[in-house]
């Protein structure tokens, strides 16, 4: 696993870490009676919208890095790859006809 897949991976995981300290948080003050259930339902609510956005987004820079990244490093493509052993095929089939 490469470093930016850690980091992709490290980053969910805290986002996951703090979703959970979050609802614990919350509760803890639901039952202290120092917030409604309401309000930490719409807490709860908007944090996993926030960052339900935060992880696509992560997910959508780690994808451009990677592109670019590959990209910059000019390497053939799996289907390029393919294509090309197609017409090494076809190619080789040609000279054993011809012999």
């Amino acid at each position: 696993m490469n470093l930016l897949e850690k980091f992709f991976y490290i980053s969910l995981g805290l986002t996951v870490d703090l979703g959970k300290k979050l609802g614990e948080t919350l509760d803890s003050l639901v039952k202290d009676a120092k917030i409604s259930e309401i309000d930490a339902k719409k807490i709860k609510e908007e944090f996993l919208q926030a960052t339900g956005r935060y992880s696509q987004d992560i997910k959508k820079k780690f994808d451009e890095l990677i592109s670019s990244t590959l990209e910059s490093m000019q390497l053939v493509h799996k289907s390029e790859l393919d294509k090309i052993k197609k017409r090494i095929k076809e190619l080789e089939k040609k000279i054993d006809e011809r012999n």
